[in-house]
């Protein structure tokens, strides 16, 4: 291909750098607080069930189970229609307001009671219809303005802030029992969900302030930002327009998108990976099973997930000096496989050590979107669709699994629950092989299908080059800033 790089505009690294900051300070802080409250309140059942939501609701087993699996079924299958939504708002609106409605979902569970339990499945459902696509809108606004070499960064500290939240959980249901369990006649599990869904409003409402939307359309960056910005990620406002739009996303684009085997192999990888955090959500439990009381359960399980942010960001940094996607997905889920084997003994000593050790296994979830991303970079609307389709498979098969491996009168053992999580880690390190070598040996890579109807439209100051996957290239995304090329 002809060599157009003396046509590129050079990006001042001044205002660049001044650019960075502003979205470190307003972007990634806000979706790390916004992702913080959002898994603080999907993931605070364990610890309402150690500190007695179990014995007022009268919650056995498959109730308890389903009543956390409820969420996660409305969660997976609504992030299609919620990034069709996303795609037609400006993400300083449709975010924080999705924010906003789980925090009062949450405080709805002070009406929650033995007579009226089923309440507590619509409101978990509800919430997950709320928070359904948060997380990859989070990552897909954060992919439209960082390169790939600082987006594994970025996308890090999101996940950092969901480990906080868990640890947080634990904090807070510790503190409840000792301090507010009866206070105004309220029972210790509501205060939690009225406390962290308070959070949450807080949070989202903080969000119409300092969220940015595209690098066309954001106000609070100035012109010179914005031509920066536009230069990283340089792709005009007319086809943003055209690719944000999930609504008309071409048929050619779908039929592409189903005949590359990267998609399934992809889902398969991020199911696995979601599957192997399991042992986390239910840690307080097994702890408890094994004679620790209720505050000792939240407090140990907390500083699980507090240790756990320091691996992360190493992991995050070395994958993208390093940018080698894969092979931190192979190593770290062989290395979360080889624990859960381990934790089959079951001693206290050996379970503590595989808490601490499969931690590792959270960063993987961002690596895998943003590897997946870099595949299908090429085009816009498919990476959109494509995005949205893990996260919501992915999500959903292991939450259809976990009421039945993760039976909670299996505590404290739960050996099919750990079983299935060690045979997840393997198999995401098989897929993650599989994908290496399919785009080793170029098999069937993803195509820009709409390259075409672009390139008749003539934008002027755009060239597309039509290639997606490329191994020595640090910008993926398929598109060069040109001033008029011959």
């Amino acid at each position: 291909m002809k060599d157009y790089s003396h046509y590129y505009p050079k990006v001042d690294p001044d205002i660049e750098r001044a650019l960075l900051k502003k979205l470190d300070m307003r972007l990634v802080a806000w979706g790390a607080l916004a992702y913080f409250s959002n898994v603080l309140l999907r993931g605070n059942m364990p610890y309402a069930f150690t500190t007695g939501m179990n014995t007022d609701l009268h919650l056995n087993s498959s109730a308890y189970n389903w009543a956390v699996s409820m969420f996660f079924i409305s969660y997976s299958v609504f992030q299609m229609p919620s990034n069709i939504i996303f795609s037609q708002v400006k993400p300083k609106y449709y975010l924080p307001t999705a924010v906003i409605l789980s925090g009062v979902l949450s405080n709805m569970a002070v009406f929650i009671t033995d007579k009226h339990r089923g309440l507590l499945y619509v409101i978990r459902f509800c919430m997950g219809l709320s928070e359904a696509g948060c997380y990859p809108c989070i990552i897909f606004l954060i992919s439209s303005w960082y390169t790939q070499k600082e987006l594994n960064t970025r996308a890090c500290m999101i996940v950092i802030g969901s480990n906080l939240a868990c640890a947080a959980n634990g904090l807070i249901g510790g503190t409840v029992l000792q301090t507010l369990d009866g206070v105004a006649n309220i029972r210790g599990w509501k205060w939690m969900f009225i406390i962290e869904g308070t959070v949450a409003i807080v949070i989202g409402i903080a969000g119409y302030f300092t969220l940015p939307n595209y690098p066309h359309n954001t106000p609070w960056i100035t012109g010179a930002e914005r031509e920066v910005a536009m230069q990283r990620k340089p792709i005009s406002q007319n086809l943003w327009k055209e690719h944000e739009s999930l609504l008309f996303v071409s048929a050619k684009t779908l039929k592409h998108l189903a005949t590359t085997p990267y998609i399934y192999m992809l889902t398969f990888m991020f199911a696995c990976i979601v599957m192997g955090d399991t042992v986390m959500h239910n840690f307080a439990i097994i702890l408890n099973g094994m004679g620790y009381s209720s505050v000792q359960s939240n407090y140990w399980s907390a500083s699980v997930y507090i240790f756990s942010s320091v691996p992360t960001l190493v992991l995050a940094r070395t994958s993208d000096t390093m940018r080698h996607k894969g092979l931190h997905i192979f190593l770290v889920s062989l290395w979360s496989a080889l624990w859960y084997c381990m934790s089959w003994f079951g001693s206290v000593q050996i379970m503590f050590a595989a808490a601490f050790a499969v931690t590792l296994n959270a960063v993987l979830i961002p690596i895998t979107l943003n590897w997946s991303s870099q595949i299908y970079a090429c085009d816009h609307e498919m990476r959109a669709v494509m995005m949205a389709l893990i996260v919501s498979v992915g999500n959903l098969v292991p939450y259809l699994i976990n009421p039945i491996t993760w039976e909670v009168t299996d505590a404290p053992e739960f050996h099919t629950g750990k079983i299935t999580c060690a045979m997840a880690g393997l198999g995401a390190a098989v897929a993650c092989v599989l994908i290496a070598l399919c785009l080793k040996l170029r098999i069937r890579l993803p195509q820009d299908v709409r390259q075409e109807e672009r390139q008749s439209e003539r934008q002027p100051l755009l060239i597309h080059i039509p290639r997606c996957y490329d191994d020595d290239d640090d910008d993926h995304l398929g598109y060069r800033a040109l001033a008029s090329p011959p």
